[in-house]
């Protein structure tokens, strides 16, 4: 099974540029996907709120829109963002899962998570030249509307 990691700036799309990046990524694939968002993204995420503002409040829709795509085993790692109460009765595919990654840079862990079965979702340009140069494939959106494979 493939496994698609979710930089940060991915998944704050859905809320910024009203993509849903989520749909996009079912729609691209045609074989069994696990969607990663590594522990780091979610520090980044902390800090994006902490800041406060619009880009805090957005930084916040995004972590509920994560929230209703994972497993209910995992939801405790979101406790601290005190998110308002999930509708139990959501029927989205549960495919998103939070896994802790060694480095808290989160470009580093992404290529220290990495392998030839991993595709990497991202926007950032630096990331994606290391990726390719450690020939991991990389997913990006174009004209705000397309995911394509680079």
């Amino acid at each position: 099974m493939k496994k698609i990691i979710l930089d940060t700036n991915f998944l704050l799309l859905p809320v910024t540029e009203n993509v849903d990046v989520y749909d996009l990524i079912k729609k691209l694939m045609d074989e069994p996907y696990e969607l990663i968002v590594l522990e780091g993204s979610l520090y980044e995420i902390e800090k994006i709120i902490s800041r406060g503002g619009r880009t805090a409040k957005n930084a916040s829709l995004a972590l509920q829109l994560m929230r209703v795509r994972m497993s209910e085993d995992q939801h405790h790692l979101l406790e601290k963002f005190d998110l308002p109460p999930l509708n139990k009765h959501n029927s989205l595919e549960k495919a998103l899962k939070i896994v802790r990654s060694s480095k808290r840079y989160v470009d580093d862990a992404i290529l220290d998570f990495a392998d030839d079965e991993t595709l990497v979702c991202t926007l950032d340009a630096g990331l994606k030249r290391r990726l390719k140069n450690s020939k991991i494939s990389v997913i990006t959106l174009r004209q705000r509307k397309y995911l394509v494979f680079e």
